[in-house]
């Protein structure tokens, strides 16, 4: 039971910290005519998804319907200026200056780094020798920059399946792409509450002086396709307690 509290603490201390952040610039209370303008500056996440708001990278959908639901409407009182890294983090200053040029009021920085990723992917394959070695029993993949990663994560269930050994993952998208468990923040939940940070600023709150919240509700994902090919024993209480059950 402690190790259980303690396993929660840190994941919920961990994803205080992940996915968004948000910067205020020149927003003010005052009144105005012309449209507040956010920027969102994304690093891996395509600049077509992010202009189209497509399903496989649903941020942006959950930006515009958050602050929607708070009385700002795209094209009408505020406008959303769009730029993206696409996974070339070197060019994320320009960008950022770039933002900043165009006077905008709010910027809203969303995703993980990719820099290391690929060096990461190359040392994980020793990593899971030596858990095989030690005969550990399950592995479990907490938050980091790059360990949740397309790159890393399809190496990470490669493996995972190569030695029949389950890993619990904290970050939901892992058991989409293959992982067998997740338990984490809701991340959907999350990114709509980015919309109430960004209100408060329009509004003429300063960033400074908003409080820094952590997560209030955490689901459980859990991939049966992969459990079967894995062949791990899932107990029949875990897909009933699951939030979701990829079959």
């Amino acid at each position: 039971m402690t190790d259980s509290r303690n396993l929660r603490t840190r994941l919920r201390a961990a994803a205080a910290a992940i996915f968004v952040a948000t910067i205020a610039t020149t927003a003010s209370a005052q009144a105005r005519v012309s449209p507040y303008r956010i920027g969102v500056l994304a690093n891996t996440i395509p600049l077509d998804d992010l202009q189209g708001k497509t399903s496989e990278n649903p941020m942006p959908r959950r930006l515009e319907d958050g602050l929607r639901d708070l009385g700002w409407v795209d094209g009408r009182n505020i406008q959303f200026i769009w730029r993206s890294a696409e996974g070339d983090l070197a060019r994320l200053p320009s960008l950022a200056r770039d933002l900043v040029a165009q006077r905008v009021d709010v910027i809203v920085v969303a995703g993980h780094g990719v820099g290391p990723a690929m060096e990461a992917t190359s040392t994980i394959p020793g990593m899971m020798e030596q858990a095989v070695r030690d005969r550990v029993d399950a592995v479990i993949v907490g938050e980091g920059l790059y360990l949740h990663t397309p790159e890393v994560q399809a190496t990470l269930h490669a493996l995972a399946l190569k030695h029949r050994l389950p890993m619990v993952h904290s970050n939901l998208t892992a058991v989409e792409n293959g992982g067998l468990l997740a338990y984490g923040p809701d991340i959907a939940d999350l990114q709509r509450r980015v919309a109430y940070f960004v209100d408060r600023i329009l509004r003429g709150a300063q960033a400074s002086d908003l409080p820094i919240e952590q997560p209030s509700r955490f689901v459980l994902w859990l991939n049966l396709k992969t459990a079967t090919a894995m062949g791990v024993r899932i107990p029949p209480s875990v897909p009933l307690e699951a939030t979701r059950v990829i079959r």
